[in-house]
C-alpha cells in the first residue's frame, strides 16, 4: 500500500485537484445560471417578468432612480415589510428630487410600522390603511406599475409600461385611495 501510495501519489493528487476543480467549476457554471434566469425572464418596451423577490426588489429601488420631479410613487403593500437601508437611501433620493409617495399599508401586516417609518419623515408623502390589500402593486406615476403574485413556493412579478393597462390600475387605485 505505501509502495501504491508513493509511486502513484502525485497522480492521485491530481486526480483529487481535478474533480474538486471540477465541482467549483460546476457550483460557479450553475450560480451564472441562476443570475441569469432569477432576474429578468422577458423583457420589452410593454413587459418585464421577475421570477424572485430580490429580482422584483432591485426593479422596484431602479423605479424610485427613475422617478422625476413631480413623480408620484404609488402603491399598497400586503407584509409590508423587506425594506432595507439601500430602500430607504434610493427613497429619500426620490424625496429630494420632490417625488411624492401614496402608499396604502396593510392594517394588519404586523410590520406595516417598519415601512411607516420609511416614508413618514417625508413632507411629499402620504400613506393610508386599509382591511383589504389583495394584491402588491407599486406604480410610478403613469409610467409603469410593477405587480407582484407570490406563493408558497414561487414569487413572480410583472413589471407593465402598456399605457391603457396603467389607466386601469392607477384608477382603481385612486378609487380606493379616494375612499380611505
Amino acid at each position: 500500500m505505501v509502495t501504491f501510495l508513493t509511486d502513484h501519489g502525485l497522480e492521485i493528487l491530481f486526480g483529487l485537484l481535478s474533480a474538486i476543480l471540477g465541482f467549483i467549476a460546476l457550483r460557479y457554471t450553475i450560480k451564472e445560471h441562476k443570475q441569469q434566469t432569477e432576474g429578468v425572464v422577458d423583457e420589452s418596451k410593454q413587459i418585464t417578468i421577475y421570477l424572485t423577490r430580490e429580482s422584483m426588489l432591485k426593479a422596484l429601488r431602479d423605479q424610485y432612480a427613475a422617478a422625476d420631479s413631480g413623480d408620484v410613487i404609488w402603491g399598497q403593500c400586503i407584509g409590508c415589510r423587506g425594506y432595507s437601508d439601500d430602500v430607504r437611501e434610493v427613497v429619500l433620493r426620490a424625496a429630494s428630487r420632490e417625488v411624492r409617495f401614496q402608499i396604502i399599508l396593510n392594517k394588519s401586516a404586523p410590520t406595516k410600522d417598519d415601512l411607516r417609518s420609511v416614508f413618514a419623515p417625508l413632507r411629499g408623502a402620504e400613506m393610508k390603511e386599509s382591511d383589504s390589500n389583495p394584491i402588491r402593486i407599486q406604480g410610478l406615476s403613469t409610467k409603469e406599475v410593477i405587480v407582484a403574485f407570490p406563493s408558497v413556493n414561487s414569487y413572480t412579478s410583472i413589471r407593465i409600461r402598456e399605457p391603457y393597462f396603467l389607466k386601469l390600475v392607477r384608477a382603481d387605485f385612486d378609487k380606493r385611495w379616494a375612499e380611505l
